[in-house]
């Protein structure tokens, strides 16, 4: 996958913005203005907030899943 994060910088109206490659929803964090917040949704890879994030507020949507779990399974004699 690429970059794990993507950067924005608020506007005050602008409330669409693109998140990086995820497999699962439960794997995008975002953080505002140095704080998580949970007040958006997400459409594939379109996270709407809302409500506009303020003026020159940093936005940073992460991809952040565990290094511990499995995200598939392999069998033998399997095809790759």
């Amino acid at each position: 996958m690429a970059l794990s994060y993507n950067e924005y910088i608020g506007d005050g109206s602008l409330t669409t913005f693109t998140t990086p490659p995820y497999l699962e929803q439960s794997h995008i964090k975002v953080i505002v203005g140095g704080e998580f917040t949970t007040s958006y949704t997400l459409s594939g890879t379109t996270l709407t907030f809302n409500t506009a994030p303020e003026n020159g507020l940093a936005i940073r949507i992460v991809r952040s899943s565990s290094s511990d779990q499995r995200l598939t399974d392999y069998a033998d004699a399997s095809l790759l």
